[in-house]
C-alpha cells in the first residue's frame, strides 16, 4: 500500500510533469476537485444535539492516496478516453481517408491532425497509459 507521504511525493511528481507538458489545465481541474473536499455525515455535537438528533453532512479534506488517484482519473480522461475519441471520429470518416482537424489553429500557426496511422500509434500508446495508470491505481488501493 501507497503510505501517504509516497502519495502526496507521487501527486506532486505527476503535477509538475503534467505541468511541464502542457498539461496544467488537468492538475487545475482535479486541485478544484480537491478544494472542495469530500462529503461525509457526522453525528451532531453536543451543542448541535440541543437543535437536532439529525446527521450533519460535512465536508473533510481528501486523503493523499485520494487525491493521487482523483488526479490519475483526470489523466484517464483527459489522455485515453481523448484517444478513444479519435478512434470513434476516424471510424466514422474513415473510409474517405481523411485527415482530421481538432480545433482551430492555434496563434502559432500549429494545427493538430491525425490520420489512422496517428491514431493508431495514439491509441496503443493510451492503453499503455491506462495499463499503468491501474497498476498505480491498484498499488494505492492494495491494503485499503
Amino acid at each position: 500500500m501507497l503510505q501517504s507521504d509516497e502519495a502526496a511525493d507521487t501527486y506532486r511528481t505527476l503535477a509538475q510533469t503534467l505541468s511541464a507538458e502542457g498539461l496544467d489545465w488537468i492538475v487545475e481541474q482535479v486541485s478544484r476537485e480537491i478544494a472542495f473536499g469530500k462529503l461525509a455525515s457526522r453525528q451532531p455535537d453536543k451543542e448541535e444535539r440541543k437543535l437536532s438528533r439529525d446527521l450533519f453532512s460535512a465536508t473533510e479534506e481528501f486523503t493523499p492516496q485520494e487525491r493521487l488517484l482523483m488526479l490519475l482519473e483526470g489523466i484517464e480522461q483527459a489522455v485515453v478516453e481523448t484517444a478513444g475519441m479519435q478512434r470513434v471520429v476516424l471510424s466514422i470518416v474513415g473510409a474517405t481517408k481523411a485527415q482530421v482537424l481538432f480545433g482551430p489553429p492555434s496563434p502559432e500557426g500549429i494545427e493538430y491532425r491525425f490520420g489512422e496511422r496517428e491514431a493508431r500509434a495514439i491509441g496503443e500508446n493510451a492503453e499503455r497509459l491506462k495499463t499503468l495508470l491501474a497498476e498505480i491505481r491498484g498499488e494505492i488501493l492494495r491494503g485499503t
